[in-house]
């Protein structure tokens, strides 16, 4: 740089110039003072091996190859780099740890990257009536417990990557998976499985009563009500049924009811209808002007047997759950009616009144082979012990209606009751231990010998009847 510094030497205005020539003071920069090696912050922090990360900070090198980025000591490919940018890779073999650089001679340690090594399993269950399952479930992966889920409820897992066999337990005995129970998953690390189980429950009678109420706050209208063995938790089931409906007959599982109605209020017959344990699904099987009664059902729930007055004779008939296949059983001149299917299928006790009197016999279940039992005037209501062995039933031989037993083949009649009133509708327990019945003051039940007669309901301004005892679940 040349500066021109004047000087004024006289009052002549002698000016002499005198030029100094100056160098540039401005100072040039340093090698030591080149921006800093530093790691400010990496994105993203957590994820598995592979996954594209990058770190933002200052002094990286522009050129790749001179950046040496490690995760946890392990070496990353560095793939792009900028002096505040590099775009690189989690490596393989890498664990959760700091992330470090090197740039020629210098080196710096930067935020911790987590490497994630799983993945998530996520199950969620939906449940058909889950008011029947309010505990939920269990959740099994490779045959060991987990923890338990809802019965509508999302819940995650996290898991190593492979593979595992997942099964949804604890469920109660009327309720499953719409699909498997159990199914296969595979986690891989850092995405998220999703299973699903729709649980359908069936509402399911476990040692429970069905039985008929006729009451004064319903009209005097017969529906259908279900309580506990011991007379307890009363329910009722046809609940604002403009309907009589009468004479229940819990399927073998416990998950159905047939029973009579007349759907018509103004109607005088009754057709056999079926519908589920919790008195939902109502589906009529019959139609037809005459009577039909009293069903039973076959050991294997797939058919019920039932009485109709259809046609010029009250006869026994079978019809499929589904309403089809109606067949005639019994062709008797007489009225043959109350017929109860034997435990093993092969056989149906039924009442008759044939030779001007009210006999049981049994016969084949489909009509051959008929054998009187009784001989004694008037006989009802016959019900098959659990295990086939003996028969409960109503007589009136002693002049009043009782509750009497006798072994499958009509010997060894004991009378189980002695009462003014007359005792009626025998039904045996789940266990073969005890028969409920009726009578006018309510349901009872007793010993199979008769003794330790209890009252499970009692009356007012209702009557109760027709008990039927549903199968242990």
């Amino acid at each position: 740089m040349v500066r021109r510094i004047y000087i004024w030497t006289s009052v002549i205005s002698l000016v002499t110039v005198i030029t100094i020539a100056c160098q540039n003071t401005a100072p040039e920069q340093k090698e030591s003072e080149v921006e800093e090696l530093e790691i400010i912050r990496i994105e993203p922090s957590v994820g598995p091996v592979g996954t594209e990360v990058t770190i933002y900070g200052t002094g990286f090198k522009p050129d790749a190859d001179a950046n040496r980025v490690t995760f946890n000591g392990i070496e990353a490919e560095v793939k792009e780099a900028t002096t505040s940018e590099i775009l690189t890779t989690v490596p393989e073999g890498a664990e959760t740890g700091s992330v470090s650089i090197e740039t020629g001679n210098k080196s710096v340690q930067g935020p911790q990257f987590e490497v994630v090594t799983s993945g998530i399993l996520k199950i969620t269950t939906s449940t058909k009536k889950s008011e029947l399952e309010p505990d939920g479930y269990k959740i099994f992966l490779n045959g060991e417990e987990q923890s338990r889920i809802g019965p509508a409820e999302t819940k995650f897992i996290e898991l190593d990557k492979g593979s595992y066999e997942l099964e949804l337990k604890d469920l109660i005995n009327y309720c499953s998976p719409a699909g498997e129970s159990n199914q296969s998953v595979e986690i891989s690390v850092g995405d998220t499985t999703s299973v699903a189980f729709n649980v359908q429950c069936q509402a399911m009678l476990d040692n429970q009563i069905v039985f008929t109420r006729n009451n004064i706050n319903t009209g005097y209208r017969t529906r259908l009500y279900v309580m506990n063995s011991d007379g307890s938790n009363v329910l009722e089931l046809t609940e604002n049924s403009d309907f009589d409906n009468s004479l229940p007959a819990i399927s073998p599982n416990g998950e159905q009811i047939a029973f009579l109605s007349n759907v018509d209020i103004n109607a005088v017959n009754f057709d056999v209808f079926i519908m589920d344990a919790d008195g939902g699904n109502r589906v009529r099987l019959t139609m037809d002007e005459g009577y039909d009664e009293n069903p039973s059902w076959s050991p294997d729930g797939t058919q019920i047997m039932f009485e109709s007055s259809r046609g010029s004779n009250q006869d026994i008939y079978i019809i499929n759950k589904d309403g089809s296949g109606l067949k005639r059983i019994t062709t008797s001149s007489s009225a043959d009616f109350d017929p109860h299917w034997s435990p093993t299928g092969d056989k149906v006790v039924f009442v008759t009144s044939r030779d001007l009197s009210f006999q049981v016999y049994i016969m084949g279940k489909d009509g051959s082979n008929q054998i009187q039992l009784t001989s004694v005037d008037y006989n009802f209501s016959p019900s098959w012990s659990p295990d086939g062995t003996q028969i409960a039933f109503v007589s009136q031989r002693d002049g009043n209606r009782e509750i009497y037993t006798m072994n499958a083949d009509g010997s060894n009649k004991t009378r189980l009751t002695n009462n003014k009133i007359q005792d009626l509708e025998p039904s045996w327990s789940p266990d073969g231990t005890q028969i409920i019945f009726f009578r006018e003051e309510g349901i009872f039940k007793m010993n199979k010998d008769g003794t330790d007669i209890i009252q499970l309901t009692d009356v007012g301004d209702h009557s109760d009847g027709y008990p039927d005892w549903g199968p242990s679940n």
